[in-house]
């Protein structure tokens, strides 16, 4: 949920939560009002027919019109005058009266007077006000939102750009950051704070590739060199049997660190996106001339190879795809039995490699992590699964393992 939604949710929800508080305050507030209008009336009548008592020395006529009913009756109370309410049957259904009642002496006797005014116009009153009210905040309430959806989103806008910039920004790439100008401090301080970040990202970057850069050279003449020496001690004819074994164990194990070495230098260029050409590839062309370079090795072990391959097109860089097809296809050369099988199945947006298993099922949480096998093969530096999902991750497709009918599968996919 982006950031400017989430604030107008809350803020709908508690100016809604506000309304309705100011609303039902605002109701009783004005009935209170209205109502003591109408006792102010009563008290009124009550006056005139204490007047006319005063006056006339009896009471007046009873009355009852639409609006104000007058009721007398003879009684031996006399109890403090009180107000209440009334609900009357008229012709029209049950109506709602505001009553006072007081006792007034005439003539040696005790009266109870009623007065009662009808409470229908009041309430039509309320409701019109509160009608009006609730619609004009309503209205008011939409205004605001549709006001202030527009303002976060003027005011999000440079948020936004600067998103787009830092996107598009790759280290090691051409192109410098240019963050858009805008007169909001906050965002000014993020641009600012961010360009700093890339920069020293940008520098670590370049110090990074350089000295892996440099100790991939570095380290190729020393190996080169022991190496040399190690042969010209494997053509000697006078070292003994268990020198010879040694020598050739060391030998091994420079041909192994050289392995690693390439390796690991791969993994930092693929990590550093120093692999950013993109074209079309035809993935089936690419396939069977892989198959023919590996022919031979195929026949070392007396594999036998299923193929069916179709047409299909896969954008990626040309130099990571022959990588990834030569990992997949040598992993299942290497762990594969003595007359198994290798399964290759090219589908449109799907690579399936598969071959018969020289071991069980592989630890799918850790199979992709680097040196995760405990015990590689000699030949083999543990890294190329690792590569492989690497160069997946940075070419944006996937890459899964299934472990199906004693084979185990890796599945590559992709979009358009």
């Amino acid at each position: 949920m982006k950031l400017f939604s989430k604030y107008n949710r809350i803020n709908l929800l508690f100016t809604l939560l506000v309304f309705l508080i100011a609303g039902i305050s605002y109701y009783f507030i004005l009935r209170y009002v209205l109502v003591n209008q109408i006792d102010d009336d009563l008290k009124i009548e009550q006056r005139e027919i204490q007047a006319h008592v005063l006056k006339y020395n009896r009471l007046p006529d009873e009355l009852q019109v639409k609006d104000q009913v007058i009721r007398f009756q003879i009684t031996t109370d006399s109890i403090p005058e009180k107000f209440g309410h009334i609900d009357m049957t008229e012709e029209h259904g049950t109506e709602e009266f505001r009553s006072l009642e007081f006792f007034i002496p005439v003539q040696s006797q005790m009266y109870k007077v009623t007065v009662l005014k009808s409470m229908e116009a009041t309430e039509d009153l309320i409701q019109a006000i509160i009608a009006i009210t609730l619609v004009t905040l309503l209205l008011l309430l939409v205004l605001f939102l549709l006001i202030n959806r527009m303002i976060l989103r003027k005011l999000w806008k440079p948020f936004y750009k600067s998103l787009d910039v830092m996107r598009s920004f790759q280290l090691g790439g051409k192109h410098s950051l240019n963050f858009p100008a805008t007169n909001i401090e906050e965002f000014n301080i993020m641009n600012d704070t961010l360009k700093q970040a890339f920069q020293k990202a940008e520098q670590d970057y370049i110090t990074l590739k350089e000295f892996t850069e440099n100790a991939s050279h570095e380290l190729q003449t020393p190996l080169a060199i022991i190496r040399s020496k190690l042969d010209l001690l494997i053509q000697d004819q006078q070292l003994s049997a268990a020198q010879s074994l040694a020598v050739l164990a060391a030998y091994d194990s420079v041909q192994k660190l050289a392995h690693l070495n390439t390796s690991l230098l791969l993994l930092a260029k693929i990590d550093n996106r120093q692999f950013s050409e993109i074209s079309a590839i035809d993935l089936k062309a690419v396939v069977q001339n892989k198959l023919l370079q590996l022919e031979e090795l195929f026949s070392s072990k007396s594999l036998q190879i299923v193929t069916d391959l179709k047409p299909a097109t896969i954008l990626m860089n040309e130099t990571l795809c022959e990588l990834v097809l030569n990992n997949l296809i040598s992993n299942a050369i290497h762990h594969n039995v003595e007359g198994g099988t290798v399964i290759v199945n090219l589908q449109s947006h799907k690579l399936i490699i598969a071959n018969t298993a020289t071991e069980a099922a592989l630890d799918n949480e850790k199979m992709f992590d680097r040196f995760s096998n405990k015990t590689p093969k000699a030949d083999h530096t543990g890294l190329g699964l690792s590569i492989i999902k690497q160069v997946c991750d940075v070419s944006h497709i996937s890459c899964t393992y299934k472990y199906l009918d004693s084979k185990h599968h890796f599945i590559i996919e992709w979009v358009d």
